[in-house]
């Protein structure tokens, strides 16, 4: 029975120590991902440039390039508001001419008449009239 007995604890044993060996293997295994996760950070740390103080250095070529990124961000969108503004004086000058045209047939034949602006003749046909000039035609031409 001694015998038996041996043999039984050495296979106790065997499997305490492949039990040990499992362990371990995790333990390392564990190990490595920590590493691996510590140098992605160092690396990562290293891409951003982060100084010993904590602050946030760039490199001097990023620098440059995001300022043109936003030079040519500025003149596209001031290019559209100016473009815009544009449309829109000459809409409304256009809507301006043709309401005066419209409604003031009679403001224009006394006009022609009379030879002289009067104080409610529209700005724009007081900036057409020619210092000096007599009365006559006048023709318009709206774009």
């Amino acid at each position: 029975m001694n015998e038996m007995e041996e043999r039984e604890i050495s296979k106790i044993e065997m499997k305490l120590e492949q039990e040990k060996m499992k362990l371990e293997h995790e333990r390392i295994l564990l190990e490595r991902e920590r590493l691996e996760a510590v140098r992605e950070r160092v690396k990562m740390e290293a891409d951003m440039r982060i100084g010993r103080d904590g602050s946030l250095s760039v490199r001097l070529s990023s620098v440059v390039l995001s300022s043109i990124v936003c030079l040519l961000l500025g003149g596209i969108l001031g290019a559209l508001s100016m473009s815009i503004r544009q449309e829109r004086r000459g809409s409304a000058r256009l809507q301006e001419v043709m309401q005066s045209l419209g409604s003031a047939d009679s403001f224009l034949s006394r006009t022609n008449a009379l030879g002289e602006l009067s104080a409610d003749a529209p700005a724009w046909l007081r900036a057409i009239k020619a210092q000096g000039g007599g009365s006559g035609i006048s023709l318009i031409v709206v774009q």
